[in-house]
């Protein structure tokens, strides 16, 4: 379950980036930020579903 959590890091310190230095992300970078807090997401919900399943 820790996995999905070390995929945020990277968006995380684009938050951080954007808060303090207000640097924006701009294209591809938006994009994978996007698409990896998506990824990260789906799978904590899927697990969390499945888990619910086995009980």
């Amino acid at each position: 379950m820790l996995a999905p959590v070390q995929y945020l890091e990277i968006p995380i310190a684009k938050i951080i980036g954007l808060v303090i230095f207000i640097d924006f992300p701009k294209g591809y970078a938006a994009l994978g930020i996007t698409v990896t807090i998506g990824a990260a997401l789906s799978i904590i919900f899927r697990e969390k579903r499945l888990s619910y399943q086995i009980t």
